[in-house]
């Protein structure tokens, strides 16, 4: 495989990715709107699948690799959808005067 060591990179932009976000949602994963969950949860599952694509690719398992890579096809709907809904509340909270305080709630 030419790129042996990609899972370790994705494994290492997720601790990137949880770090980045850690002030603005994984901290205040109790009190953040539907919305951000929603896209939370679907940019998360993509990352991941991201990871098993480069290790099943890695470990030969070829078919597991396309159906995973077809399946995330799915989740763009729902990652639009999350961030339309994430936009929509950021802008309502900033017409309001609130979005300086708190953007997430």
């Amino acid at each position: 495989m030419p790129y042996a060591r990609a899972p370790y990179y994705v494994l290492g932009v997720i601790a990137v990715i949880v770090a980045g976000f850690w002030p603005s949602y994984w901290s205040v994963l109790g009190t953040s709107r539907w919305q951000f969950h929603l896209h939370g949860a679907v940019s998360s599952t993509w990352v991941l699948m991201v990871l098993a694509q480069s290790w099943t690719a890695h470990h030969g398992q070829l078919p597991l690799h396309r159906a995973t890579g077809r399946a995330s096809l799915f989740l763009f709907p729902l990652l639009i959808g999350g961030l339309t809904g994430i936009i929509d509340v950021t802008a309502k909270n900033y017409v309001i005067g609130d979005a300086a305080e708190n953007p997430i709630t």
